[in-house]
């Protein structure tokens, strides 16, 4: 009787034997189905680092001319500099002799003469003013352009040149005829200080402009 009872304990131990070794594959079947079998044949044929993926991942820290370019270079810059400085000069000049001289004056009498209104009296006269400055400032502005091209700064060509010169002295155009307009307005409405609130309009202007220049 009493191996009749230690069958089904018997029985059922055997069962939970089977079930677990079916259920628990082996260990190389566990690393096959943990690792398919596509990853581990590229794992294993997978080609080294190139040379080539290897320099492009090298950083380029400095970068330097050829003594020919470099000596160019500095030409280039010396004489710019010299140019910067001849021109700033020959501006002053030719401002001082337009506005002292009897053209500005003769410019004011046409716009006068053009309509009693201040805005038409700007849209006359600072035209006339800033085409007359930018006519008598070709010269500095056409050394620029020749320099530019003898050092091989610029393949611009000249007509191309001409037309981006023209289109600056189109911008500049609205841009002095809006702003002498606000001026002579402040000008009419406060005698006295219309120097301190139009210092306080020009510095944000004078900010943006050397932001470009540095650009």
């Amino acid at each position: 009787m009493s191996h009749l009872r230690l069958f089904p304990a018997t029985t059922c131990l055997f069962l939970v034997l089977v079930a677990a070794a079916f259920a628990s594959p082996p260990l190389a079947t566990q690393s096959a189905l943990a690792t398919p079998a596509g990853q581990e044949a590229t794992l294993l044929t997978a080609p080294p680092p190139s040379k080539t993926a290897t320099a492009e991942k090298r950083v380029v820290k400095g970068y330097t001319l050829p003594p020919e370019k470099y000596q160019q270079a500095v030409a280039y810059s010396r004489a710019h500099y010299g140019l910067y400085f001849i021109g700033t000069v020959y501006g002053l000049v030719v401002l001082l002799a337009v506005l002292g001289g009897r053209v500005a004056p003769k410019f004011r009498d046409w716009a006068e003469r053009a309509s009693s209104r201040r805005f038409v009296q700007a849209v006359v006269y600072v035209p006339l003013l800033m085409v007359t400055l930018g006519v008598l400032g070709l010269p500095t502005a056409i050394s620029g352009q020749w320099l530019a091209l003898k050092y091989d700064q610029s393949v611009q060509s000249w007509g191309a040149w001409v037309w981006d010169w023209t289109k600056g002295q189109l911008i500049e155009l609205v841009i002095s005829t809006f702003l002498v307009w606000l001026l002579y307005g402040v000008i009419r409405r406060s005698p006295r200080r219309w120097w301190l609130y139009c210092w306080l309009a020009l510095l944000p202007i004078l900010v943006f402009l050397t932001h470009l220049t540095r650009e």
